[in-house]
């Protein structure tokens, strides 16, 4: 090769490097329009370079198309690039843009720094958000010297009708979920802004309603709410005439319960409500008497029972059921037995009590008209001594006809009243004509006189029965008539005793 033609080569090989260093990104660089251009035209920003976004609407309706400008200024440089992209929608290339990679970037090395580029809104609404930055250089075929810097985010409002009621938020549908909300629509009572206009339920008719603080459904005092629902709120009432608003079972219609409280707020206490007799209680035992003061109520005031079976007012102690201690002189159990006869036998305790004939006040089978089980060594019938077997423990031993053994009589009753008790001997104590020393009436099979035998007379002899017209004299008298003359005899004998 000639001398001339390596000056040649030098020259087209050097020609060939040089565009190539000082024009590497003349075609446009993407991912640099949030980082900057720094990888290209030095390494940090430069307050020399603005960059700007302008455009001509913040807000647009979903697929519509604007037109943004993007400016990069810097008065001491020559030439200048761009990169811009967006969170959303489609970019197309303007004047000095080329896109790329769905970004835009210049197209080519620029001598000026107005940069413009197209942009169609997606179909949803939402805020779009554009990121920016520019370079401005001095075109030496190098990078020193070079300065970028990046714009601030613009931000495009994206307007659709999500909910196809015609209007969209850019519109001033302020719900654009709920196709029944938007700019002039029907004012509803239901606590939404229907017309967007900022106010609530407005020009509506409303209720009054009063504080319900104890959730009964009645409320009480003065208007505390408005509102156009015809319904009463929570804790509210419609109404404002609950007597208690401190007590849920206090209300009007309420049922009345005996408790002196006015359940239903109609000022009468207790009415509709069952009564009952009660009985003045004075000692306030529980228990009544019938012949105290009465009350007719649904319950029982204090000092009144509900029934008269008092045996004694006076004593909180004396009552139906109470502890009764024996021959104090009180039924404190109100039994109406004798306090003095523990065993219930009808014979008080001699024990006791001065006239007491019970000789033992525990067994009922042991008083006065017990029968007297011979010889075991009990003395069932309190004379004083068990029965002896032969013998008759009430003092008559059979052998004479007045003979007391020493018994008791002041403990033995005198059935027939003839003065003499079977413990002195009387051997019949149903007759009165019967005991010891009575006159015996002769030959009549009874023994009169408690000897152990009846009394007998000898016959008187036989004489001639008197014939009529013999002489004329006295005759002996025949036994009948001596014995109704002992018969007589023996009944005055017993008045004269009983007039004794």
């Amino acid at each position: 090769m000639t001398q001339r033609s390596l000056q040649l080569f030098a020259v087209l090989a050097a020609g060939a490097l040089a565009p190539a260093t000082a024009l590497a990104n003349s075609a446009g660089k993407t991912g640099q329009s949030t980082s900057g251009c720094g990888s290209c035209h030095g390494s940090s920003a430069s307050s020399d370079t603005t960059v700007s976004f302008s455009s001509s609407v913040t807000e647009v309706d979903a697929g519509d198309s604007i037109t943004i400008t993007l400016t990069v200024d810097n008065s001491g440089q020559s030439k200048f690039g761009m990169n811009v992209s967006a969170t959303d929608g489609t970019l197309a290339a303007g004047t000095g843009t080329q896109a790329s990679g769905g970004e835009i970037t210049h197209d080519g090395a620029q001598s000026t720094g107005t940069f413009t580029f197209d942009w169609t809104a997606p179909s949803t609404g939402g805020t779009v958000t554009f990121s920016g930055a520019g370079n401005a250089v001095n075109d030496n075929g190098g990078t020193s010297g070079d300065e970028w810097n990046v714009a601030t985010d613009l931000e495009i409002t994206v307007c659709a009708d999500g909910d196809g009621d015609g209007f969209s938020d850019c519109d001033g549908d302020c719900d654009d979920s709920d196709n029944s909300i938007y700019p002039g629509a029907f004012e509803a009572c239901n606590d939404l802004d229907d017309n967007c206009d900022g106010d609530v339920d407005e020009g509506l008719a409303t209720n009054d309603f009063y504080d319900d603080a104890d959730g009964d459904g009645f409320g009480a005092g003065a208007v505390t709410l408005e509102d156009c629902d015809s319904t009463a709120p929570s804790g509210y009432s419609a109404t404002d005439d609950d007597c208690d608003d401190g007590d849920a079972g206090i209300f009007p219609g309420a049922a009345e319960t005996c408790d002196g409280v006015d359940e239903d707020c109609d000022s009468v206490i207790d009415n509709d409500v069952v009564t009952s007799t009660y009985y003045e209680d004075a000692d306030g035992d529980g228990y009544g008497v019938a012949d105290g003061s009465t009350v007719e109520d649904c319950a029982a005031p204090s000092g009144f029972a509900d029934n008269t079976d008092d045996c004694d007012d006076d004593d909180p102690d004396a009552y139906p059921g109470a502890t009764d201690d024996w021959y104090d002189g009180v039924d404190a159990d109100c039994a109406g037995d004798d306090d003095f006869d523990a065993d219930l036998d009808g014979y008080q305790s001699m024990d006791h009590t001065d006239d007491g004939l019970d000789c033992d006040d525990d067994d009922p089978d042991i008083n006065p008209d017990a029968e007297d089980i011979e010889d075991d060594g009990i003395d069932q019938d309190c004379d004083g001594e068990d029965a002896t077997a032969g013998g008759d423990d009430g003092g008559d031993d059979g052998g004479d006809d007045g003979g007391d053994d020493g018994g008791d009589d002041g403990e033995i009753e005198d059935l027939d009243g003839d003065g003499v008790t079977e413990a002195d001997g009387d051997c019949d104590d149903t007759s009165a004509a019967i005991y010891p020393g009575a006159p015996e009436a002769p030959n009549d099979g009874i023994d009169q006189d408690c000897d152990g035998e009846d009394a007998t007379t000898e016959p008187i002899a036989e004489v001639d029965p008197y014939e009529e017209g013999e002489k004329e004299g006295c005759a002996t008298a025949s036994a009948p008539l001596l014995a109704g003359i002992w018969a007589g005899l023996a009944a005055l004998a017993f008045v004269r005793r009983r007039e004794d």
